[in-house]
């Protein structure tokens, strides 16, 4: 069973992984090929799309994969299929129905016909495209065979990086590029759905779980989609609203840094994914909070470093990474190194209350969170730009962080606080940090390069000195790789 976690996390380590590298070639490539107006576009059209996949899936397929998860006997995984799927299809068509009556409306209202009236075709295929690839992610998830995914992941990948660097290169246009999107998405589909369902007829007989029907699976999926809908008003509906009362530049500078802590959250989302299925079946038994700790810890240790650099060296760290004229949005790049811890721990949690049944727990958290979020951008993005997107999604997600915490069980909490290795990781992170103030204080003229030998030398001896790693937690991370 914990290899299974092990591997679990590993494989949505490398499913996350393999798209956020190639999204990190790609953004790379189009912010520099791009005009930022133009990379404005393609964001917002993006930030739709996101949208979409969130209504047009209504949570099912991550209800599935929950309930899938319950059991490994072939016949009851093909029937949580069966009933999933007779919500699912006839919800697509409704809101595909809805989706073609009224997309010229809204982006004339919304936008003002800002750019969009041309692109409501190409934005709906990119969405469609997603709902499936979103099914195929959480029937693998389900499963606990996360390479399925993985391996939609890398061939989407290479053509996404191809396709897409080419497009922006040969025309220099939101449009091409998003047009070569559907392409790069769609090729990889057919022979990954033959492979899982493969998978899937490889039947196991056991002692089946109860029967779920298509009700079950839509009551669960229903707190699941608020959740997603909710936490879409963090950061991707701030880029809808510089949209509507600003222009696409500046759209273009925050969803640089939207993209950036989106994408950094691979590492304590895959762990907190390979954590889920285990802690579904076992609940929270002692051995399992012991892999809990763990599973923090490694979480903490990635995304503490890096959102002390990002808050300590964001405009150098802009302009290295992604050119010269994204440099106005440095202050926001650093305001939202919170948002990226709190979304870090956060990303543990989240699966694992999915999975074992709480899913409504801390949908009243995303909720209120994202209402505020949607309130404060209505304030203050006409007024402040992107300071005030940022402010609002600073609050709104604090309110969810504050909610969803008090809902966690309170042994868990405890549990984490007493624990030594996680003080020590603390008391780490507050060393570098004063080192790294000394450094801008004292030495501001080098302070780029030698922050980031702070983080890439001292930062990792520290953690092994005050023993928070050892030398077997590398040796068993190892273990899970193929050799």
């Amino acid at each position: 069973m914990e290899s299974r976690v092990l591997k679990t996390s590993i494989g949505s380590f490398l499913q996350m992984g393999l798209l956020s590298l190639s999204s990190l070639i790609i953004t790379i490539a189009l912010s520099r090929l791009l005009s930022v107006e133009e990379f404005g576009v393609f964001s917002l059209a993006n930030a739709l799309v996101f949208f979409m996949i969130i209504v047009f899936t209504g949570g099912i397929p991550s209800s599935m994969a929950r309930f899938i998860s319950l059991s490994q006997d072939g016949l009851y995984r093909h029937k949580v299929i069966s009933n999933g799927f007779k919500i699912l299809v006839p919800w697509i068509l409704i809101c595909s129905g809805l989706y073609l009556l009224f997309y010229q409306l809204f982006v004339t209202y919304f936008f003002n016909d800002y750019y969009f009236s041309s692109l409501g075709v190409i934005i709906f295929s990119i969405a469609i495209i997603e709902v499936a690839r979103q099914l195929i992610e959480k029937l693998s998830h389900g499963i606990s065979r996360m390479s399925v995914a993985a391996e939609l992941s890398a061939y989407s990948s290479v053509f996404l990086v191809t396709l897409l660097m080419f497009a922006a290169w040969r025309y220099s246009s939101a449009e091409a590029v998003l047009i070569a999107k559907i392409l790069a998405l769609l090729l990889p589909i057919p022979w990954v759905v033959m492979k899982l369902a493969r998978v899937f007829n490889q039947a196991v007989i056991e002692e089946k779980a109860v029967a779920v029907s298509s009700r079950e699976i839509v009551l669960y999926g229903i707190p699941l989609s608020i959740v997603a809908l909710a936490a879409y008003c963090f950061l991707q509906a701030d880029l809808l609203f510089l949209g509507r009362y600003w222009d696409a530049s500046y759209v273009g500078w925050y969803s640089i840094c939207v993209f950036v802590y989106m994408r950094l959250t691979i590492v304590p989302r895959a762990i907190g994914n390979g954590l889920a299925p285990y802690l579904a079946r076992v609940g929270y038994m002692p051995s399992s909070m012991a892999k809990l700790e763990r599973g923090m810890i490694y979480a903490l240790a990635f995304s503490t470093p890096v959102a002390l650099f990002c808050a300590a060296e964001p405009e150098n760290l802009l302009i290295i990474v992604f050119g010269e004229k994204y440099a106005p949005a440095a202050p926001i790049f650093m305001m939202l190194s919170l948002y990226f811890l709190m979304a870090s721990l956060l990303a543990v949690l989240n699966p694992i209350l999915d999975f074992s049944g709480k899913a409504s727990a801390r949908a009243v958290g995303v909720v209120l969170g994202g209402g505020v979020n949607i309130a404060l951008d209505i304030l203050w993005v006409p007024v402040y730009h992107m300071e005030g997107a940022a402010w609002a999604t600073l609050i709104g997600y604090f309110v969810f962080f504050i909610i969803v915490m008090i809902n966690v069980e309170r042994k868990v909490i405890w549990h984490l606080f007493y624990s030594k290795k996680i003080r020590s990781l603390v008391f780490v992170c507050f060393l570098v940090a004063l080192v790294t103030l000394v450094i801008k204080y004292f030495l501001s003229n080098y302070s780029y390069m030698l922050t980031l030998l702070t983080f890439v030398f001292l930062y990792p001896i520290l953690l092994f000195v005050t023993k928070v790693f050892g030398l077997q937690d590398i040796n068993e991370i190892k273990t899970f790789f193929p050799r």
